[in-house]
């Protein structure tokens, strides 16, 4: 399978701000290539390949002057690009057991304008796996577990500081752009689920337990108020969830 496509985005709300952005940013466009195949080397397994490129253009960049106009503190000159793979394993019920297994490879990468060097996206996770497997009894018992791993967003590391004695406040010192990441992101759910025919509808109750082995997974880095030490944000630790599906 072969797909291409172009595509227009209306610039951010924010973005639009006289004060803080530019009312007058055009729509972005990005333009995208996909390719695809899939084969199947058992009548239960399928294995399905894709990939993808894409280029963005008029991205709303901070606007590198010095002192900027009025509403034009964001220009739009950002260009885009990514580039990567997926492949994905998808076992159907067999003897009561599922599954699928996937994994992405991929680079996403920002820039200025057309003179600027490209840098890692914010946004850029170069792997992601992802892998869920369950089994179905007849009883209509069901348990399973999910388990995903991705590389960290990359960041841009506090290399120093100094006192600003005009606002009192110490300042950062930033090294190169996106140089260093977030820890690794791991998580393991785990899932229990019992369906009950009433009619011609299905009831179903479950419980899940996402973030089994209380991973302390890091969403951001934090600094306290003279840089001179860093901290992190971390994610949801072990949470339970009891729930209700009623459906035809």
């Amino acid at each position: 399978t072969v797909a291409a496509g172009s595509y227009a985005q209306a610039p951010q709300v924010a973005d639009l701000s006289a004060a803080f952005g530019n009312p007058a940013l055009p729509t972005s466009t990005a333009q995208h290539l996909v390719f695809g195949f899939g084969v199947r080397p058992a009548e239960t397994l399928s294995i399905d390949v894709t990939a993808f490129h894409t280029t963005t253009d008029g991205l709303a960049v901070r606007n590198p002057a010095d002192q900027p106009a009025r509403a034009e503190a964001v220009v739009a000159t950002g260009q885009g690009r990514s580039t990567g793979a997926q492949i994905m394993a998808r076992l159907d019920p067999t003897k009561g057991f599922y599954g699928w297994l996937s994994y992405t490879l991929a680079k996403a990468e920002r820039r200025a304008d057309d003179a600027a060097d490209w840098r890692l996206s914010d946004y850029d996770q170069r792997h992601v796996l992802t892998a869920l497997g369950g089994f179905a009894f007849e009883s209509g018992f069901e348990v399973g577990l999910r388990a995903r791993v991705a590389t960290g967003s990359p960041r841009t590391e506090v290399i120093g500081a100094y006192y600003d004695d005009r606002r009192d406040l110490y300042q950062p010192q930033f090294g190169a752009h996106n140089a260093t990441h977030l820890p690794t992101f791991f998580q393991l759910d785990v899932r229990a689920a019992k369906s009950f025919n009433i009619g011609d509808t299905v009831l179903e109750t479950y419980v899940e337990i996402q973030n089994v082995t209380n991973q302390a997974n890091v969403e951001e880095f934090v600094y306290d108020a003279d840089y001179g030490a860093r901290g992190a944000i971390h994610g949801l630790p072990l949470l339970p969830v009891i729930g209700v599906r009623w459906a035809r």
